[in-house]
């Protein structure tokens, strides 16, 4: 038995790169839900419009947290990095390091009236806003 778990591979469960959030009549403007899952923040800004950024901190991946109070020159919030001190704009943008860059933006399409985000493509910021 023993030579047999050593020999045996572990099964490892992968989630599928692609998620359904929802309708988008979930999101009011100037809100957003986190899939913890998939660590992804799913936005709709004031506009209307629709995206989705990682929570994962590009420093040295770090959960990453959603403050949605004003702070100075950001009075819409920001996104924080309780661990080492990265903060970033509400659309992934460093503030401040040592974040090396912004946080990943991923593809979000509207597909029979849900929203569905592709967490294996990565979008730069001029793509990432779904208007619908």
């Amino acid at each position: 038995m023993v030579l047999y778990r050593f020999v045996s591979p572990e099964a490892l469960k992968e989630i599928p790169p692609r998620f359904k959030v929802g309708s988008p009549d979930l999101l009011q403007p100037s809100s957003f839900i986190f899939n913890e899952e998939y660590h992804v923040y799913v936005v709709r800004s004031d506009q209307g419009d629709f995206y989705a950024i990682s929570s994962i901190c590009t420093h040295l991946g770090c959960s990453v947290n959603w403050r949605p109070v004003s702070v100075p020159g950001n009075p819409k919030g920001i996104i924080s990095c309780p661990c080492h001190g990265s903060v970033y704009d509400k659309y992934g943008n460093v503030l401040s390091g040592p974040a090396p860059r912004h946080l990943d933006r991923f593809a979000i399409t509207l597909e029979n009236n849900l929203l569905v985000v592709n967490t294996d493509k990565i979008v730069p910021e001029n793509e990432m806003f779904l208007k619908i």
